[in-house]
């Protein structure tokens, strides 16, 4: 995380600018989510390759400045409104087949 007390300068800004606009395409969010994923922003930690994994996507997104203290807020608002399921539950697709054999 990057803390309120950080110095910023303009060329660090700018640095931010410019890696977010790799992102910031279709396909730039669909690598930038795989990369969530595959190196375990948000998995358990159980062995030091998961924390090498884990604190290479934490510089990725400090470099991007979506760590920093002041957004944390947003990003828990956004974040709890999310829908608690994406898929369907194991009750519902087993009664979506009961229905399809009736």
């Amino acid at each position: 995380m990057i803390y309120k007390d950080q110095h910023l300068d303009n060329e660090l800004v700018a640095r931010r600018v410019e890696v977010r606009r790799a992102y910031e395409t279709p396909a730039g969010k669909a690598e930038l989510a795989r990369r969530i994923i595959r190196y375990g922003l948000l998995a358990r930690l159980d062995t030091q390759a998961d924390v090498v994994r884990h604190n290479l996507i934490v510089q990725d997104l400090e470099e991007m400045g979506v760590l920093d203290e002041e957004g944390i807020p947003g990003f828990v608002d956004w974040l709890l409104s999310q829908p608690v399921c994406y898929r369907k539950t194991d009750e519902e697709i087993e009664a979506e087949k009961e229905k399809k054999r009736c």
